[in-house]
């Protein structure tokens, strides 16, 4: 997408040597979220980012969005910061 609309919005189209976003929903930690707060429904679903810039395209980069500062939200990040330890170990 921003490969695409790089000439419209004004941007370089080659920020990223390769990206993907994979999405997924915990079913257990969608309902501690939702229990602690209806409006957390929209933290799901969860996302961890796998990209290379395209200035140091041999490293791969790994990052997701923190939770909410709740009992819930620090529980997600835990499983979020296992899921991208095991993947970086994996990586190496």
């Amino acid at each position: 997408m921003l490969r695409r609309t790089a000439p419209d919005l004004g941007h370089s189209p080659a920020l990223f040597d390769q990206a993907r976003i994979y999405t997924f929903c915990s079913a257990s930690a969608a309902a501690r979220l939702s229990a602690e707060s209806p409006h957390h429904i929209a933290l799901c679903p969860l996302s961890i980012a796998v990209y290379r810039i395209a200035a140091d395209s041999p490293v791969v980069h790994l990052g997701y969005r923190r939770s909410a500062s709740t009992a819930g939200g620090v529980a997600v990040d835990a499983l979020l910061e296992r899921i991208v330890d095991r993947t970086a170990e994996f990586l190496k």
